[in-house]
């Protein structure tokens, strides 16, 4: 099993989670459209990096907002709008920082994360549109970076429409 594999395999089975019950901790669980936010204020943000995994058939962004502009409108809005810019992918993943530097070095893995880094991570948002599965679009957001185990799962229904 080659690196990329392992990668692709472990973001599509923390996507996967999202679904299946909610993140540890306290977690409130959402509903909301993109067409209520097609209109809505995006945050000024940063795609810092991106990568592909797996022939190509998952896109993985890290992208950087302003600690101020972290409220659950301005993150949903930055999804949606990002989720519709990429929809012809097959597979989206967005993890969100209130951090340049953080998304620079943060890991999904896990390995080599400082603390700092690991604050910053404040939402990851993804849909997927794998075969004989729908999965749809979700936010995970964490309101308060300080706050590690309060997260709010948002269901935003089927991925967008592919371009």
């Amino acid at each position: 099993m080659t690196a990329h594999t392992r990668i692709a395999g472990v973001l599509l089975f923390l996507f996967a989670l999202t679904f299946a019950f909610p993140v540890l901790g306290q977690t409130a669980i959402e509903q909301a459209t993109c067409e209520h936010f097609s209109s809505a204020m995006v945050p000024t943000f940063k795609i810092v990096r991106s990568t592909r995994k797996t022939t190509r058939s998952i896109l993985v962004l890290f992208v950087s907002v302003a600690p101020a502009d972290m409220t659950r409108d301005h993150i949903v809005a930055l999804s949606c709008r990002l989720g519709k810019r990429y929809s012809s992918e097959q597979n989206l993943f967005v993890w969100i920082f209130d951090s340049r530097r953080a998304a620079m070095r943060f890991n999904p893995q896990g390995e080599g994360n400082d603390r700092q880094t690991n604050l910053a991570y404040r939402a990851l948002y993804g849909f997927s549109r794998q075969p004989g599965a729908k999965y749809g679009q979700t936010i995970d957001w964490r309101p308060n970076a300080q706050e590690v185990s309060r997260w709010v799962h948002i269901d935003l229904g089927l991925p967008p429409d592919r371009k």
